[in-house]
């Protein structure tokens, strides 16, 4: 116990100027885009969000995370409404870092296709989907 305790803190030291700089990489329940972040930053991420961090080796089973997108990322584009929800399970693998896994229940992913807002609009909005989830 003592050592996560340690672990944990650590980690909120290295990822601190990362989290004080972007106010979405993480809490809430939420996990942001993991794009770019290190291993650190992404358990840390983890844990602000309600994760459980699990150093085990990854059975093959164990599907690859989401990749979190927000379609305000593209000019004049924004979440449409129709939206789906499924479940992804217990945990997922991010491409660097350690699994991720909720404490209890599992992982949901909410996907919206993006729609156009404004004009111009961009071809990448309509071919996009909003990507969030969380435990």
């Amino acid at each position: 116990m003592i050592r996560r305790l340690v672990f944990a803190s650590v980690l909120l030291l290295l990822a601190f100027p990362v989290l004080a700089a972007e106010p979405s990489a993480g809490g809430g329940c939420q996990l942001p885009n993991l794009t770019g972040l290190t291993a650190d930053q992404i358990a840390l991420a983890a844990l602000e969000a309600g994760f459980m961090i699990d150093s085990a080796p990854t059975p093959a089973a164990v599907p690859p995370c989401p990749v979190t997108f927000h379609c305000n990322s593209i000019a004049n584009c924004g979440a449409g409404t129709a939206c789906t929800v499924t479940s992804l399970g217990a945990c997922c693998q991010p491409a660097t870092g350690p699994k991720l896994c909720c404490i209890s229940g599992s992982i949901t992913v909410t996907t919206c296709p993006c729609r156009c807002t404004a004009n111009p609009c961009a071809i990448q909005c309509i071919n996009s989907n909003e990507l969030n989830w969380h435990c």
